[in-house]
């Protein structure tokens, strides 16, 4: 399978699929044993982030904005929240929910337990449920005490979410 898109993302799979994404917006499922393309779906302007795979689910943050210099909505939440994680079911590409987020991810999203988790560039961890997407919570880095670094990391080990300070 070749991508009709070009700058393509690190690749993320389970047994069964490769998941990438390309520089012009495009997420790819990739059957791994025909090398045949599963499904795609075309996500916005710019994908900033690798997606990843667990447990039979694809997350990805995409722009909600097509434009994301020219906002034309009286809509608060599209200009406070530009972008959006979906949650695609790995198999079939369906739609399984989506929730906004206030900005830009700093990495991908990162799935562990009943939770998914992603920090955004406006200093804010998130963490939602697996199904069907729900916020659990929504912390400001800031309110952290030792962690007023930006950017910051997450990942899961060990059954604990750790932040760390990242590098800018």
């Amino acid at each position: 399978m070749e991508p009709s898109d070009n700058g393509v993302s690190a690749s993320v799979c389970d047994e069964n699929f490769l998941v990438i994404t390309t520089e012009s917006c495009t997420l790819y499922a990739i059957d791994a044993g025909t090398g045949e393309l599963a499904w795609s779906k075309w996500l916005g302007p710019s994908l900033n982030s690798t997606p990843t795979v667990a447990g039979g689910k694809v997350y990805v943050v995409y722009p909600t904005q097509l434009d994301q210099y020219i906002i034309e909505t009286d809509n608060p939440e599209m200009i406070e929240k530009p972008y959006a994680i979906i949650c695609f079911e790995l198999k079939t590409g369906a739609i399984l929910w989506q929730n906004r987020i206030d900005s830009e991810p700093l990495g991908s999203p990162v799935a562990y337990g009943n939770s998914v988790y992603i920090t955004t560039s406006k200093g804010y961890l998130h963490r939602l449920t697996i199904q069907p997407g729900r916020y659990i919570v929504r912390l400001r880095m800031e309110d952290l005490p030792r962690l007023q670094l930006f950017p910051v990391n997450l990942s899961i080990s060990h059954e604990e979410a750790l932040i760390s300070p990242g590098t800018s």
